[in-house]
């Protein structure tokens, strides 16, 4: 007899996407390796995060800021596991809950690989990134 998850894997097809950065409807923005999938008997489509952070972007602001002081600021990046309190690593998510999927900067990207490599700073910490590099988001 055949496990129902098997055969539900065997009507649907993958898209591969890579690593990405979703909006969700809740605000957060999730680094992740994204896939959508497509569910042949009814053509519905959902999205597999695989590896799944939350990215938050770390900033001072004082009121009296001008714009140009606020471009030059160097800022921090930190990422957190979604949904913390799982031991999933794999989550499907409804189309419905994520609002676009983007490519992110290669200093996100970088800094996201080298955790998933085990060679990158402890998550919950942070990277100190500013204006220096081609990616618009760049290392000290």
């Amino acid at each position: 007899m055949t496990p129902s998850f098997f055969s539900v894997k065997m009507r649907r097809e993958e898209n591969r996407m890579a690593i990405k950065l979703a909006v969700l409807k809740s605000g957060e923005d999730v680094i992740a390796n994204i896939q959508e999938i497509v569910y042949k008997e009814d053509n519905t489509r959902s999205y597999i995060f695989e590896n799944p952070f939350v990215v938050k972007l770390i900033t001072s602001q004082t009121l009296n800021e001008t714009l140009d002081e606020i471009q030059s600021k160097k800022f921090n990046i930190s990422f957190f596991p979604w949904i913390p309190l799982s031991k999933e690593k794999i989550i499907e998510v409804s189309k419905d809950w994520v609002v676009t999927i983007v490519e992110p900067t290669e200093t996100v990207k970088k800094s996201y690989e080298e955790r998933m490599n085990g060679n990158g700073i402890k998550l919950g910490e942070s990277d100190r990134i500013g204006k220096s590099d081609n990616s618009g988001v760049g290392a000290e």
